[in-house]
């Protein structure tokens, strides 16, 4: 959670992080499988910035999320870290 992040948003991570805190467990949304790509808000602005001021990245395709995919069930499990 950071600056700017509604706590009335519905995605999954947004209610199993509310959860962690009001409930004595973590409802996971159908069977944990579903895959998502996280970045902080900074770390994109980031990338951004730096990707319009270097001549490098003309005309090329990147991504600023960390590459690899999370899941449900694994943010979930290290929420109960």
């Amino acid at each position: 959670m950071g600056e700017g992040i509604s706590l009335e948003a519905k995605s999954p991570f947004m209610q199993m992080l509310k959860e962690s805190v009001t409930k004595p467990r973590i409802i996971i949304p159908g069977e944990g499988l579903d895959y998502s790509y996280y970045i902080h808000y900074l770390d994109a602005v980031y990338g951004i910035v730096k990707a319009i001021f270097s001549s490098k990245t003309t005309g090329e395709v990147f991504s600023l999320s960390f590459p690899d995919e999370i899941s449900t069930l694994n943010l979930a499990y290290k929420i109960l870290e």
